[in-house]
């Protein structure tokens, strides 16, 4: 796909965003280029000298709202929340496609396990049970089919230390 020549301008998530540490851990395999120069995330208002045009932003929809509203805005997101945004696009990394099928989506580098944690076996039959099982069902397997993402139900699919017990 080709687009317009335009000047890149990097949004990025704040430095408590698990999706940042995600991209820079698989992606960038070091920090964050820049400094941050900008509050608008179009112009560099903040730090006119800076390399780069980059803003941070704390939250999923304010990143697509800036890479929506900026021209050359580049950010990452959750794949399931940027394929709802009509100007927003995917980008291919080392010529792959993100996909949510555990075959292809290990060759696009960017993704991450989300896991849950307990304090303690929980109690048989408490809320914390059931929802653990909830997450272990077929019907949670879809819901989180349908927002993109690989589950642990489908353990079939996965390598066994991508979902630990």
């Amino acid at each position: 796909m080709h687009g317009n020549d335009l000047p890149i301008r990097l949004v990025s998530r704040d430095a408590a965003s698990g999706t940042r540490r995600a991209f820079e851990t698989s992606v960038l395999h070091r920090s964050e280029p820049g400094v941050v120069s900008s509050y608008d995330c179009g112009d560099k208002d903040r730090d006119e000298r800076a390399r780069l045009t980059r803003c941070e932003v704390n939250g999923t929809k304010s990143l697509l709202d800036a890479v929506d509203r900026v021209p050359g805005a580049l950010g990452y997101a959750e794949g399931y929340a940027a394929a709802q945004r009509k100007h927003v696009v995917s980008v291919r990394l080392n010529g792959y496609e993100p996909d949510i099928e555990w075959g292809r989506q290990r060759d696009y580098p960017f993704w991450t396990v989300e896991y849950l944690y307990t304090y303690g076996r929980p109690e048989d039959g408490s809320l914390t049970a059931k929802f653990l099982a909830f997450m272990d069902s077929d019907t949670a397997k879809n819901i989180m089919r349908m927002y993109k993402h690989v589950p642990c139900a489908d353990r079939q699919s996965l390598p066994a230390t991508v979902c630990r017990p």
